[in-house]
């Protein structure tokens, strides 16, 4: 069992490459994580519009921090 109960990543420069999106290697590692029951949020200064398509590439559920950290959520 991980001790970890929930990691939180930026995703410019951090999850996105210079292609601008997600490699196959980062959503199979947090998808991982989130098997072992790891929450995994996104944090970005983008608006919840522009990260909604990172979050369902990822597959998340639960909050994320977006708008520079204005709102903190569930997309839905």
């Amino acid at each position: 069992m991980s001790n970890y109960r929930l990691i939180v990543s930026d995703i410019d420069g951090t999850l996105i490459g210079a292609d601008g999106e997600i490699s196959e290697n980062n959503v199979m590692a947090l998808r991982r994580v989130a098997e072992r029951g790891v929450r995994v949020a996104l944090c970005t200064g983008r608006v919840l519009a522009a990260a909604l398509r990172f979050v369902d590439r990822l597959g998340l559920v639960g909050d994320h921090v977006v708008s520079a950290g204005a709102l903190v959520g569930h997309p839905e």
